[in-house]
Order: C-alpha cells, then structure tokens, then sequence
C-alpha cells in the first residue's frame, strides 16, 4: 500500500530519533571503554594508547553528530506537526466531505418520497443512522498540545485508514 505524505513524515521523525537514541547509546558504550582503558592503560602499551586515541576521536566526532540530530528534531518535529495539519485539511476532510456527500445523496433520495418540505428532508438526512455513523465516528480530528506530535499524527492515520475502511465496506456507498 502506498503511503501517504503523513505517513512519510512520521516514519522519516521516528528514524531521526531512533538514530539519535542509537548513537547516543553507542556514544556511551565508548565513553564507558574510553575511561576504562585510561584509568588502567599501561602507559609503555602502545596498542592500548592507540585505542585510547582511537576511542577519543570517535567519541568527540558522536557528540558532534549528537548535537546536529539534537538541533534537527524540533525542526523535524515541527515539520511533521505542519504536515499532519495539511494532511488533515487536504485529504483527511475531502475525503470525510466526500463520503459525507455521497451519504447524503443516497439518503436523501431515499427519504425524499417520504418529506415533501425540503427543511424536513434537510433535517431527516442530517439525523439519519446511516448519515450519524459518519459523523459520530469521524466528526473532526484536531491537535491537542497534551497529545504531543507523534501521537497526534499517529491518530491522524489511525482515523484515516479507519475512514477509508469505512468507504470501502459501508453497504451505503456501494454503486
């Protein structure tokens, strides 16, 4: 299945810090060895002074690299917020407004032989069961600054590919 643009997003904000936190384990693991090997190096030990030279290289170069991922992900964090929102607004409430139409298309030809006034008809659809399963379960997806962002755009998906099921099984929207 192909996946969407908040999809990408996510995936591309989980890799960041799923790196992050990979390096900074392995930052410690060679700080751990580094003081190790100083506080018990033979110090005529040319191999070990080697790989105490080694070690102290490679541990000022990962917290270089530490630093930049740090300064990256509120960035990154910030960007997958304004994708989730875009997501929502572009394809997440067309689609609603689209099987919301289509709901109320098929209802209200159903019901129109029923009311004769249009506001009753009006009235009828809007409070239909078939027309409330919609609205019940897909009513509005906004960002809650409790949520955080992850959680937030992880919903967003979740309720995405919940509707898109609903699209597809829903015997109301067959043709």
């Amino acid at each position: 299945m192909k996946q969407n643009s908040l999809e990408i997003a996510l995936a591309e904000f989980n890799k960041l810090q799923t790196n992050f936190a990979a390096y900074h384990s392995k930052k410690q693991v060679l700080e751990t060895e580094l003081r190790e090997l100083e506080l018990t190096v033979d110090l005529d030990d040319t191999a070990s002074l080697n790989r105490i030279n080694h070690l102290q290289i490679i541990t000022r170069i990962a917290t270089t690299r530490l630093a930049d991922m740090e300064a990256a992900i509120p960035a990154k964090q910030a960007e997958l917020q304004k994708t989730a929102e875009q997501f929502v607004k572009n394809e997440f409430n067309t689609k609603r407004a689209s099987i919301q139409k289509r709901l109320e298309e098929k209802v209200r030809a159903e019901l129109s032989a029923f009311f004769l006034d249009g506001l009753q008809l009006d009235t009828a659809v809007r409070n239909s069961k078939i027309v409330g399963s919609l609205n019940g379960t897909y009513v509005q997806v906004e960002s809650n600054p409790l949520e955080g962002t992850l959680r937030y755009a992880a919903r967003i998906i979740a309720v995405f590919a919940e509707l898109e099921q609903f699209e597809k099984t829903s015997p109301h929207l067959k043709k």
